[in-house]
């Protein structure tokens, strides 16, 4: 995973075509009959500088793996959608490309003390029989180094089937883009609303974990997890120097207490394999604890 900060376009886009210096190639997969070498119906996806395999699977004849130009035009054009300028740009590669796009601090958000908000563009472009190009608007919030990606809030979220050269298209997807600032204040007044709500911590955590079965292991792991994300509310309350009528020992603001939640998920819950901060953060919005509690605690608030 690479991290660079830059206000120029062009070296911006040099940085992710170097980042990305090689190209996913097809090739047909084989197998083996005895000692006898036999075609199969399938080809996978390879890295061709490593010839590592990429993706969940095999894929069939017809299918088309994008390039890294496709991957830079992608980028190129979501760059175009903040009007203020981007300064930061985190690259990773995991079975496909990886692009956050972060724009300059004039676009920041605070919701209360020290806790703020700036938007972010993911740019996803997987490999494999189901890959797509996918960009959502998410934000990050300094104050936990949590990246978010709200399902429920109006926004912009773009998915384009892979397609033989997407710079063709580059018109079509910068009008694509062109929705980010309402995506953004959509985004904003959710998080206004969730702030403005009181919810009780242990009634959320159990509604978005369910009781511990009659094990004391299932007890023990409930316990833990809700120390875990309690110890997280009470810290981030503290270094975003909440007010404090804000809330109490046993409540939460709605924003505060999703927010332990993902936070919990992103940085403290056991994920399997080594994993880049990036990695991380989308695997985490993707679980159903976020998903459950985001719809809890943000989507009637979206509106």
């Amino acid at each position: 995973m690479m991290n660079f900060q830059s206000n120029d376009l062009t070296s911006i886009l040099d940085q992710v075509r170097s980042e990305f210096n090689f190209e996913v190639v097809k090739r047909p997969l084989v197998g083996s009959l005895g000692s006898e070498t036999v075609d199969t119906a399938w080809f996978g996806c390879f890295r061709n500088d490593s010839w590592r395999p990429v993706g969940p699977g095999s894929v069939k004849e017809g299918y088309c793996p994008h390039t890294t130009d496709d991957v830079v035009t992608l980028v190129e054009a979501a760059i175009g959608a903040f009007d203020r300028g981007v300064t930061n740009v985190v690259t990773d590669f995991n079975d496909g490309h990886f692009v956050k796009i972060m724009p300059s601090r004039e676009t920041m958000k605070r919701i209360a003390g020290e806790d703020v908000v700036y938007p972010c563009l993911l740019v996803q472009a997987g490999y494999g029989g189901g890959g797509s190009f996918k960009c959502t608007l998410g934000l990050e919030r300094p104050l936990c180094s949590n990246m978010e990606i709200f399902e429920t809030v109006k926004s912009i979220k773009f998915c384009h089937k892979h397609t033989r050269n997407l710079r063709s298209r580059i018109s079509y997807l910068r009008e694509s883009f062109a929705g980010l600032n309402e995506g953004w204040v959509n985004v904003g007044k959710a998080i206004d609303r969730a702030a403005a709500t009181k919810v009780s911590i242990k009634e959320m955590v159990l509604a978005v974990y369910g009781e511990p079965s009659n094990t004391d292991r299932s007890r023990t792991m409930h316990m833990n997890r809700m120390e875990d994300i309690v110890k997280r509310l009470f810290s981030e309350r503290h270094k975003g120097n909440y007010s404090q009528d804000v809330t109490d020992s046993d409540e939460a603001n709605a924003w505060e207490m999703y927010n332990a939640i993902q936070g919990y998920q992103q940085h403290d819950a056991i994920q399997r394999g080594k994993r880049s901060e990036l990695q991380r953060a989308i695997l985490a919005n993707n679980s159903p604890a976020v998903k459950t509690a985001e719809r809890l605690l943000i989507p009637a608030l979206a509106a």
